[in-house]
């Protein structure tokens, strides 16, 4: 539709403006968050370090020490984009490895309650430690075989 502005001149309608813009606007989306994942082969097992595209702090997780489901809880520290929703949605990677390792899949998930949470599951109950990655970019856990 076209109408006259105040000054005679035709433009396009206020409305249409509007439906464009907002089908143009990209949202924030969880694939985002989490990038990669890399396994390496140690002399006691395996490092698996989960990496992020934005900074992340480690809160806690359970099982504390062993089992075939890791649930850990972090923090996403929204330095990427400020007016995002940092965090939010929800992730996913089946890690290709060539070392031998009983993972099998690694889940973000922002939209969960009380998280968000990262969560590695493996084909077998396994050892481990977690901890915050050096660069605050990632997650590290250590498999003890």
């Amino acid at each position: 539709m076209i109408i006259q502005n105040i000054f005679g001149h035709s433009c396009v309608s206020f409305t249409l403006l509007v439906t464009l813009s907002g089908s143009l606007s990209a949202q924030p989306v969880s694939i985002g968050v989490l990038d990669d994942v890399e396994i390496t082969r140690t002399d006691d097992g395996y490092i698996i370090e989960s990496l992020f595209t934005c900074p992340v702090r480690y809160i806690t997780h359970f099982p504390h020490a062993e089992g075939d489901e890791i649930n850990i809880r972090i923090d996403p520290v929204p330095l990427c984009d400020p007016d995002s929703t940092a965090g939010s949605g929800r992730g996913s990677i089946s890690p290709r490895s060539e070392t031998e390792n009983s993972l099998y899949e690694v889940v973000y998930d922002g939209d969960i309650l009380g998280g968000p949470f990262l969560t590695l599951f493996f084909k077998e109950p396994v050892k481990f430690r977690v901890s915050q990655g050096e660069d605050y970019r990632s997650i590290v856990v250590d498999v003890h075989e």
